[in-house]
C-alpha cells in the first residue's frame, strides 16, 4: 500500500479544527498507510515536507471556509487528493461538536465518520 499524507486544520481555540486533528489521530491510529504532518511545518517552509507532499496523495482536513491545509497544499505544488472540510458534514449528520482540548461525544463521533470516509477514499 502506498503512503499517504494527511495534513489536519491548525485551528486552535475551534471546535471544527479540534476534529480535523482527531480525524488525522484516527486515520493515523488505524492505518499504516497514513502519515500526518503538522500544517504549522508547511506554513513555515519544512523542506522535508514540502518534498513529501509532492511525492505522495495528499488529504487536507479544514475546519473552516479559510482552507489553510489546503491552500498551503497547493502553494507548494503538493500532489492534493481530496480536501475535506468538516463543516460540510455538519450539514450530513446534525452532530454538534464542542470542546477544544478534549471534545464531546458529538466531535468525537464526528471525527469518526470522517476518518472512516478518507480510508474509504484512500482504499480506492
Amino acid at each position: 500500500m502506498e503512503e499517504v499524507i494527511v495534513i489536519p486544520c491548525s485551528g486552535m481555540g475551534k471546535s471544527l479544527g479540534s476534529v480535523a486533528r482527531e480525524v488525522a489521530y484516527n486515520l493515523q491510529k488505524s492505518r499504516k498507510d497514513v502519515k500526518v504532518i503538522c500544517l504549522g511545518s508547511l506554513t513555515a517552509g519544512v523542506e522535508e515536507n514540502i518534498k513529501e507532499i509532492k511525492g505522495k496523495k495528499v488529504f487536507t482536513i479544514d475546519g473552516c471556509k479559510l482552507l489553510c491545509a489546503q491552500k498551503n497544499v497547493e502553494h507548494y505544488g503538493g500532489k492534493l487528493a481530496e480536501s475535506i472540510l468538516t463543516v460540510e458534514y455538519l450539514k450530513k449528520t446534525g452532530l454538534s461538536p464542542k470542546g477544544i482540548i478534549e471534545l464531546n461525544e458529538d466531535g468525537n463521533k464526528l471525527a469518526k465518520i470522517i476518518a472512516d470516509e478518507i480510508s474509504k477514499k484512500i482504499e480506492g
